[in-house]
């Protein structure tokens, strides 16, 4: 029987564990092989938690468990969190990893994994296997079912694996193909994780209780992590600011690649979080209705929730705004040292499970845990994630250099070769031309720089193994007398060389990899939404959670409800396009004619989009009649109502810096208006004023020529979502972005696609549109770069950004070296001409 471990080790030396083995794997069916492998690994120890073997199906349920009994009785699923790799294994080898917190009680009772997934049609199940493993302990392997199987299986976890913090959970597969044996068959080969079958079972009540648990947060089925505000009818811009810091904490708190923001789901969904931020009078009827004190004495955090089984609910509260800020600020505070650390990562923040690269550094395969690897197949594929930081330049002035060591097997035909891949692109190849087998060392394979990006990348390390036992393709003798092809020693090396560090603007990628310039420590970046209805805050605040992410650490955005003027700072801008400012859109080189053109048909007022969205929503709870406040918020937290549009309040605060308590909290189930009728009239009067005097900077920006709009790239109907970023004033450094879509319906569902981590990377230049399908359709690079200071200066680093510089501007160096090149003729002609003595004539 075949063990599959991180070294990938190939079918012969598995295989020796004995022949009556291997008969068994060939004649079982795939059920019994699943359910054999699993307990062979696992062992058949008594449960803790269930008192009973280890199960090879579902977990038997309670036959009539009704009300909240169910929910204690009933196994809870804990999905995993979603990562840019997906959740696809393509190839022969291959695997996937997700970082976990468990909290204590989860840690101490949880004993089974899940796990629900597909394969192509072309597995051969025979000789196909797939592995769990947990903090490195291998906890089971079975054979991969066959294609029209989809029962999840699940495996016993022994005591003492799990730990309270984060946990490492890696599923690797070994598979072949059924009926091809060529190398370009492998690529057939895939297994599909099925995320909403796929994860921890949770029995019992397990409710979070501590601040500090905030990462135990579950996520969505599809791995997301939701967070639910829920607000009290209007909020003023600075309680919105303090609500993206708490969101920013819990997406920190608990890695989470793609954090959603929503002002109009359930809240009592199980999975994901409930978000409440205000001063006590404004949040008084929570605390009582969760059964918390509402008497605060001082900066309060609260988590709890509303009955068992129900998602928790985070109350960040005080007496004053002050005080609401500060204990937001305890939210965002670093974890004590000795805390839970669970298993040990990988290095965050930049890329949760990749290599981060500042410059100048040697790795080894040792180093990333990868030893030894043989193989037995025909492709070996090694990805390796690599982490960029934002500020570097993607510039042809150094080289990436990888010095593979290992072996290869005798009989290989001649496409046998070693090839490496950065970022899907053929980057080197060398053959392995030896048809006797040979060792391969010091054969530096060079790959330029500027194949790379800022943020994720992914260096691939393959081997093309033909071989002429493959023309017979006899998977039953193969199976049998299967031999290693291939050797990848540990002690292979990547060198990476000095790298400039500085920002480009504008570049969106570098603001993708790492949230530039708008997570410059220290700063208050703006984040401006025209018209703050609920869909489209959704979205502002969901981008501001993301760039937080790719951050590492908190971005103290400042809500403006407004558009940005010339000298305001960096900025996001996130609006429906019928809400931007056309002279902005003109400045950032944005044609607003071009974008009217093509969503003039799909663009819908907010009301009638806020409406369409929730149209599947149950009907509000009627605020009056003798109610109490108390049932008014437990009818909330249970459902039975829906968030409705919603005002950001603009008015002054009350002088001694408290909010006005309002009249009830249970406000937020009555209909509001998208934007209170006396706030329209102040922002009508000072948008009409803006554009008036906008129009009149544009035109003169005409005729002096600096006129940037351009429509080198098409809107068409097709299009979702554009994002684009330039400079307001010519003059200055204040760097802005736009995000918009047809109407705020549309520009919540596109933003919820694009911070998937798979999409989150492909946005570059200084403007990109996205489809319908989340698919990037083009990109416009940008005409003029500016470069900004964002290290200390040092000679080496100007070194490396003026080498960069003129690798991207090759007609100056030519012109440079040229005009040094005659600099120096003439300097010899002068030299020669006062030098020794002239011959007489």
């Amino acid at each position: 029987m075949r063990a599959i471990a991180p070294s990938y080790r190939g079918i012969r030396s598995i295989a020796l564990v004995g022949g009556a083995v291997l008969a068994l794997l060939a004649t079982q069916t795939p059920d019994a092989l699943r359910a054999q492998t699993v307990l062979g690994t696992a062992g058949l120890y008594q449960d803790a938690a269930f008192g009973r073997p280890a199960p090879t199906g579902a977990a038997p349920l309670p036959s009539h468990p009704s009300g909240d009994d169910a929910r204690l009785a009933s196994p809870m699923l804990r999905h995993l969190p979603l990562s840019a790799a997906g959740w696809r294994i393509d190839g022969e080898i291959g695997a996937l990893t997700w970082q976990i917190y468990l909290s204590s009680p989860e840690a101490a009772s949880t004993r089974l994994f899940r796990l629900g997934y597909e394969s192509a049609a072309s597995v051969l199940p025979e000789v196909s296997l797939l592995a769990l493993r947990i903090n490195g302990v291998e906890i089971g392997r079975t054979g991969i079912a066959a294609p029209g199987d989809l029962a999840p299986i699940e495996f016993a976890i022994p005591p003492n694996v799990l730990r309270h913090g984060f946990n490492e959970v890696r599923i690797a597969v070994d598979q072949r193909h059924r009926v091809d044996c060529s190398t370009e068959a492998t690529y057939e080969l895939w297994t599909q994780i099925n995320p909403a079958a796929t994860g921890f079972v949770v029995v019992g009540d397990l409710a979070l209780s501590r601040p500090s648990d905030l990462a135990a947060v579950y996520p969505r089925i599809d791995g997301s992590l939701v967070v639910r505000v829920l607000f009290d009818g209007r909020m003023r811009p600075q309680r919105i600011d303090q609500i993206i810091l708490a969101a920013q904490a819990i997406a920190l708190a608990g890695r989470f690649e793609r954090p959603l923001i929503s002002f109009a789901a359930d809240p009592d969904a199980g999975f994901g979080i409930n978000l409440i931020v205000g001063t006590a009078a404004e949040v008084s009827g929570a605390l009582v209705a969760f059964g918390q004190r509402s008497d605060i004495s001082g900066p309060t955090v609260v988590l709890t929730r509303s009955r068992p089984g129900a998602a928790p609910t985070l109350i960040a509260t005080g007496r004053n705004d002050e005080e609401v800020a500060a204990a937001v600020a305890q939210l965002s505070a670093p974890a004590e040292p000795g805390g839970p650390v669970g298993t040990a990562t990988s290095t965050w923040p930049t890329q949760r499970n990749a290599l981060r690269i500042a410059g100048g550094e040697q790795i080894h395969l040792d180093d990333l845990g990868l030893s030894n690897l043989e193989f037995s197949g025909r492709v070996f594929r090694l990805p390796i994630e690599i982490a960029m930081p934002a500020d570097f330049l993607v510039a042809d002035y150094g080289k990436l250099s990888i010095n593979l060591h290992g072996a290869y097997a005798a009989g290989l035909l001649s496409g046998a070769q070693l090839q490496v891949n950065l970022n899907g692109r053929d980057a080197a190849s060398v053959p392995l031309s030896n048809a006797s087998g040979g060792l391969f060392r010091h054969n530096d394979i060079v790959v330029p720089l500027g194949g790379m990006r800022p943020g994720r990348n992914i260096l691939e390390i393959t081997a093309k193994l033909p071989h002429g036992s493959d023309q017979i393709c006899d998977n039953g003798v193969a199976l049998n007398e299967a031999s290693e092809r291939f050797l990848l020693l540990g002690d292979s090396e990547i060198r990476f060389p000095r790298i400039a560090r500085v920002g480009q603007m504008p570049d969106l990628a570098q603001t993708m990899a790492g949230g530039y310039p708008y997570s410059i420590p220290g700063s208050r970046p703006k984040l401006y939404v025209p018209s703050p209805d609920r869909e489209t805050l959704s979205a502002a605040i969901t981008l501001a959670v993301r760039l937080a992410v790719v951050a590492g650490h908190p971005i103290a955005f400042s809500l403006v409800a407004a558009n940005p003027g010339a000298d305001s700072g960096h900025g996001l801008v996130v609006a429906p396009a019928r809400a931007l400012d056309p002279a902005l859109m003109t400045d950032i080189g944005l044609d607003p004619k071009a974008v009217q053109r093509g969503w003039q048909e799909r663009a819908t007022p907010a009301a009638q989009s806020a409406d369409a969205s929730t149209s599947d929503n149950p009907g509000p709870v009627k605020a009056g009649g003798h109610a109490g406040r108390r049932h008014m918020v437990m009818a909330a937290l249970h459902g039975r109502s829906r968030v409705e549009p919603f005002a950001v309040e603009m008015d002054t605060p009350d002088p001694n810096g408290r909010a006005a308590p309002s009249k009830a909290w249970s406000d937020m189930l009555s209909h509001k208006p998208v934007v209170d009728q006396a706030l329209d009239l102040a922002r009508s009067a000072a948008a009409r004023s803006a554009a008036t005097l906008n129009a009149a900077v544009a035109a003169v920006r005409v005729q002096l020529g600096a006129h940037r709009a351009s429509a080198d790239l098409e809107i068409g109907r097709s299009v979702s979502l554009i994002m684009a970023q330039g400079y307001r004033a010519t003059d200055r450094d204040d760097v802005v972005t736009i995000v918009t879509a047809p109407d705020p319906g549309s520009l919540a569902r596109s933003v919820e696609a694009m911070v998937s981590p798979a999409r989150w990377t492909g946005w570059r230049g200084r403007l990109a549109v996205m489809n319908e399908a989340a698919e990037i359709l083009d990109t416009t690079d940008a005409r003029q770069i500016r470069l900004i200071e964002t290290q200390p200066i040092s000679l080496l680093n100007l070194r490396l950004v003026a080498a960069g510089w003129l690798s991207l501007h090759p007609s100056i160096y030519v012109i440079g070296a040229l005009l040094m090149a005659a600099l120096l003729a003439l300097t010899a002609n002068a030299l020669v001409k006062n030098v020794g003595r002239r011959n007489a004539t």
